[in-house]
């Protein structure tokens, strides 16, 4: 809800609510960004999922995108958005058929329009806006037909997310939905070298003025705690062909 105002309740010292107001209307067209559909999105899904394993599912699958470090439609993620992993259980009616259904998705890009809202996929990729047509695969919006759902699905989260499916078909286990820490202690351990750590946040004062490039560069954001360091790089300075001698 990046792109509305908000407020955060706090009840307990470990707990709040964030309340997030949206614009009410009949015409989806009438919404003035995302947020405003999210109330559609919900009596959608209320409506047509009523089976408790498909329900079910829906969280199996959240879990495993989770761990997996592709849940979340955020810039500094671009994976499957939490109403799109919705509509995806739906569809394939399991966990199981759709991460089966994922891992087969080869070069062609995977078009599915669960409400019919097109008439057909050449007029998907004719009608939507060509921005949202990036994603590999296109998940028509059951409550708006110009809206892909998995617009911000990047092509190298979906590939390690494939990966993750393959594995887990392959060997099905718990260990595919926790969450991997890196051990910095064993690290240490069997490197047998110095090893450096540096930790971005605190002990960061983000002086050098550099903090920007990491997600102009890498689409790594310093500010949501994922800075590439920039500032540890050498860099030459030119005025036209020129060097600039900056020591």
């Amino acid at each position: 809800h990046g792109s509305r105002d908000y407020f955060r309740i706090t009840l307990k010292e470990n707990f709040f609510i964030e309340l997030v107001p949206v614009k009410m209307f009949q015409n989806p067209k009438d919404s003035e960004n995302i947020t405003d559909l999210s109330y559609m999105h919900v009596k959608y899904i209320n409506k047509k999922i009523k089976d408790k394993k498909i329900l079910e599912d829906i969280k199996i699958a959240k879990a495993f995108c989770h761990s997996n470090e592709c849940y979340g439609a955020e810039s500094y993620i671009r994976g499957f958005s939490g109403y799109s992993l919705e509509l995806l259980v739906y569809y394939y009616k399991s966990f199981i058929n759709f991460i089966k259904a994922m891992s087969k998705i080869g070069k062609e890009k995977c078009i599915i329009d669960i409400e019919k809202k097109h008439k057909n996929k050449k007029n998907i990729l004719m009608d939507l806006n060509s921005s949202k047509l990036n994603s590999p695969i296109i998940l028509i919006d059951t409550t708006y037909k110009q809206r892909n759902a998995l617009a911000a699905l990047s092509p190298e989260v979906f590939e390690k997310f494939k990966k993750a499916c393959r594995e887990f078909i392959k060997n099905p286990s718990e260990k595919h939905f926790e969450i991997r820490k890196t051990d910095i202690e064993r690290i240490k351990e069997k490197s047998g070298i110095e090893i450096e750590i540096f930790i971005h946040g605190a002990l960061c004062i983000s002086y050098s003025g550099q903090c920007l490039l990491s997600s102009l560069i890498g689409g790594r954001s310093g500010n949501r705690g994922y800075c590439a360091q920039p500032c540890r790089k050498k860099y030459r300075l030119y005025c036209g062909k020129k060097q600039i001698k900056t020591e």
